[in-house]
């Protein structure tokens, strides 16, 4: 995962779809999971990381707080 906790794709496993992901993470800092998000390139537009990376880390973060209490 990138160092700004998330990762956008355009198409890269099906055409016209954008993709955002951020990691859930355990104990110990592992990735246990991963929040996502996609949809068509026409609603969440060619860079998606511009408008819902925030919401989606923030979602990740609280998922993985959960985890380890």
């Amino acid at each position: 995962m990138p160092r700004q906790g998330w990762a956008q794709s355009l198409a890269a496993g099906e055409a016209g779809v954008a993709s955002l992901a951020a990691p859930v993470r355990g104990l110990g800092d592992r990735v246990v999971a991963a929040v996502t998000l996609d949809g068509p390139v026409a609603t969440l537009t060619r860079t998606p990381a511009l408008r819902f990376a925030g919401a989606l880390t923030d979602a990740a973060v609280r998922l993985s707080e959960g985890l380890v209490r």
